[in-house]
């Protein structure tokens, strides 16, 4: 009887130093073990092959033959329009990256024993895209932080930028247009600028001029 009594007290009463089961099959031990009741429930898992959400934004209008035209205007729509910067580019003649300045954290891998980073590419496919990405975040910051007025200056197939401060850079976009009348972004230069000598500034210019000539025939289609 005595056994029965104390085996029914031990039922009405719980065990204190049980292992509590969890709805997962987990255990937790001990006093400070959250109440069952109380536990948040599992959240539900996402399925590994989910979509992602469509993109909400109608696609960007292809550029029209007049807005293709170097001007101020194209420049500032570049900065704010990737798609646009893209749709200047020819896929079939790709782009001419050209950049020419002093390597000034002395560790750029790049530069040469003189300490200057000269760097001459024709791009293609997926260089392509990242380097008109970096283009792109580029003029979008100048855009905001400029104190130039204006920014951009164009004349016939050129448009410029000027180096905001030391150790930035001027940029040249060069614009071609081909037999069909299809103007196109061609090339890119980029020469440091800002407190840089009239001579540093010439021999950027005898440098990057030699290298643009020598890839002026590459194309990405050949």
């Amino acid at each position: 009887m005595v056994r029965r009594s104390a085996l029914a007290m031990l039922v009405l009463l719980g065990c204190a130093g049980c292992p509590d089961a969890t709805d997962d099959g987990s255990e937790t031990v001990g006093s400070g073990a959250e109440p069952v009741a109380a536990r948040r429930p599992a959240e539900p898992a996402t399925a590994p092959d989910e979509a992602p959400a469509a993109d909400p934004r109608p696609p960007a209008p292809p550029l029209t033959a007049s807005e293709r035209a170097p001007s101020p205007e194209l420049m500032h729509r570049f900065a704010r329009d990737a798609s646009a910067l893209v749709q200047s580019v020819d896929p079939a003649r790709g782009l001419i990256a050209v950049e020419y300045f002093s390597d000034a954290s002395g560790e750029d891998p790049r530069a040469d024993h003189s300490g200057l980073v000269r760097s001459a590419h024709h791009l293609c496919g997926e260089q392509l895209a990242r380097e008109l990405a970096r283009v792109q975040e580029d003029l979008a910051r100048r855009v905001e932080t400029t104190s130039h007025e204006p920014l951009f200056r164009c004349s016939g197939l050129e448009c410029r930028f000027s180096a905001e401060m030391e150790f930035d850079r001027d940029g040249v976009f060069r614009f071609e247009t081909d037999e069909g009348g299809t103007t196109s972004l061609r090339s890119i230069v980029r020469i440091e600028g800002g407190t840089m000598t009239e001579a540093f500034t010439h021999r950027a210019e005898e440098w990057t001029g030699a290298l643009l000539r020598a890839l002026a025939d590459r194309r990405c289609d050949t």
